[in-house]
């Protein structure tokens, strides 16, 4: 610590003001995973870690931190995906960097003290007697400012280096250089990069997720990293990182599976869920996350007659956690279960507490299911963005409030899907559906802008799909009308984008509400229903647009096909929505 200069001892009487922080060591094991002697995967333990972590919780804001420089530098769940479908899209050569010692480079910006850690509470270490403290000059583990130090750090390391962060996310990276004109170009260098390579990392913290176009981006990476003073180790191609399981094929770079197997294992290993679904008297195998169309209310309090053990404890909130964690990932089906659930993590009932376990034996059947990023080969290779929206209107019976849906597809793959109580009443179907549509938008402009940044230029609108035409109405309309006086600022954003200086940006349509995504991330569905919209999610069969073109040119070949099966369908393998309309 002394020696490479992370702290310095100081005599404390120099320092009246000063507010020591107490600190301890955590010691943990790192694992890995690897194969018994029957050829079975299981996580073995690779090597020991020792960290000394000083109380960050006793910290004064103002005084040894600032509000502003705690965050911590992770990137999106949807800019991973962006990362997934690219990598799979364009056979984009993946990689895992974890930096080390991460936290020891940044630089504190703040006079931070500390008592000496245990161990070294002896003479040769006590330089000032009993008044010795250390003042630190890195932001060590554990301090609030610790992860932002590390960013600022890496931020400016990168950059002076030819990289760049993105404005739509700050935690990606870019760098794009012309392509080496002595080797054939890369298939992202000869599609969108247009004669350029690339280099993409997406931050978490200290590890870095990586795909790149060419091997000399690679090696340019690697000496930026020691031409800064990084040690890093090299962890392969992508196979667990994040808390995730990555399926990957080395010959084939096109097929991508994402899952949380390994995670659900562990933590199915520690909760009893056999005691408690026999307990509830309930079946071990669940086909769907909840009922069709069940809701939850804070009316549902706890049963005195049922032991209240299990719901008021922490197994109600761990096992919130855990699904929340997965749903953002990996199981995008239970996002609203999710939703439903997290409204009551201060009061659950015996009805919460049996949704959730309902919610936990569905998962369990599923635990091992990967969310599959393919290569797309419709419209041939260009970038296809859009999306679906819906609203399920007064879904909340305790405050009569609306939930909002949405997802979007790239390239045919699942980008990204949100679902979420609205702020306020509405007071009909269309004010609901029409909030519901601002927010899709909302997310679609954030999209669209970080695909520009990537050199993904769509080729046409963004096409914005929903079941009610009274939305779509109102959007459309540039006449003010009386009823619709309350949500004139709503309007007024859309109408810009609609009839605005950006009128072909975005594209509102009407589709039929069961071909509607979206009715899966506002309400319950039903066993069939959930098959068919989880499969979609999974990216299990291609998903596109209902007015595509080369769909509807198709669409004659499938009635044929319809009355001779021996016609070759031109749908295989690809989810044609227009397919179930007939």
């Amino acid at each position: 610590m002394l020696q490479n200069r992370i702290a310095v001892p100081v005599d404390w009487r120099c320092y009246p003001n000063a507010k020591p922080l107490n600190s301890h060591w955590v010691c943990n094991l790192k694992w890995r995973p690897g194969n018994t002697e029957i050829g079975e995967e299981e996580w073995v333990p690779l090597r020991g870690r020792t960290r000394w972590v000083p109380w960050g919780c006793d910290q004064t804001e103002g005084v040894d931190y600032d509000l502003h420089g705690v965050s911590s530098p992770v990137a999106r769940a949807e800019s991973f995906s962006v990362l997934f479908i690219l990598a799979a899209q364009f056979g984009l050569f993946r990689r895992l960097v974890d930096i080390e010692k991460a936290f020891f480079m940044g630089e504190l910006d703040h006079e931070v003290f500390t008592y000496l850690p245990p161990g070294y509470r002896t003479p040769s270490y006590m330089m000032h007697g009993p008044h010795t403290i250390w003042l630190l000059l890195k932001a060590v583990n554990g301090l609030k400012q610790g992860g932002y130090a590390y960013y600022i750090r890496w931020k400016t390391d990168l950059e002076a280096n030819g990289y760049h962060a993105l404005k739509s996310d700050p935690c990606v990276f870019l760098r794009m250089v012309p392509a080496d004109a002595s080797v054939p170009l890369s298939e992202f260098a000869a599609g969108p990069g247009k004669g350029y390579d690339i280099f993409l990392i997406s931050l978490w913290v200290d590890d870095n997720t990586c795909a790149y176009s060419s091997d000399s981006m690679l090696q340019h990476f690697w000496a930026t990293l020691k031409g800064c003073g990084y040690g890093w180790r090299d962890l392969g191609d992508w196979k667990h990182a994040l808390g995730l399981d990555f399926n990957v094929s080395a010959p084939c770079r096109t097929i991508i599976g994402v899952g949380h197997g390994s995670y659900l294992s562990t933590f199915f290993a520690k909760i009893p869920l056999d005691e408690w679904l026999l307990r509830e008297s309930m079946q071990p195998k669940a086909t769907t996350p909840a009922r069709k169309g069940q809701t939850l209310s804070i009316t549902d309090k706890h049963d005195p007659s049922v032991a209240a053990a299990p719901y008021w404890t922490e197994a109600y909130s761990m096992g919130v956690g855990a699904m929340s964690h997965i749903k953002n990932w990996t199981h995008p089906e239970i996002a609203v279960t999710v939703s439903m659930l997290s409204q009551f993590l201060s009061c659950p009932g015996n009805g919460h507490w049996k949704l959730l376990l309902r919610l936990l034996s569905y998962v369990f059947t599923v635990k091992d299911k990967m969310r599959w990023f393919k290569r797309s080969g419709g419209d041939d290779g260009r970038p296809v963005f859009f999306g679906y929206c819906d609203a399920d209107y007064a879904g909340c019976t305790d405050t009569r409030r609306s939930r909002s849906g949405y997802c979007f597809f790239l390239f045919g793959m699942l980008m990204g899907y949100r679902t979420k109580l609205q702020h306020s009443v509405t007071l009909s179907t269309a004010e609901a559906e029409f909030v519901a549509l601002v927010m899709a938008v909302q997310f679609a402009m954030w999209a669209v802008q970080l695909l520009n940044e990537l050199g993904i230029v769509l080729p046409s609108c963004v096409e914005i799909y929903s079941d009610n035409k009274s939305c779509l109405a109102i959007a459309h309309n540039p006449v003010d009308h009386k009823y619709t006086k309350h949500i004139d600022i709503r309007m007024m954003f859309l109408r810009e984008l609609v009839k605005g200086p950006r009128k072909k940006a975005f594209d509102f349509l009407f589709v039929r509400g069961p071909l509607n995504l979206a009715n899966g991330f506002t309400k319950h569905l039903g066993t069939k229903m959930h098959r068919e919209f989880a499969d979609d999610l999974f990216n299990e069969t291609k998903v596109y647009p209902p007015t595509t073109d080369r769909v509807m040119a198709r669409l004659s070949t499938m009635r044929l096909h319809l009355d001779d099966p021996s016609i070759p369908c031109p749908c295989d393998n690809i989810k044609c929505m227009i397919g179930k309309q007939m």
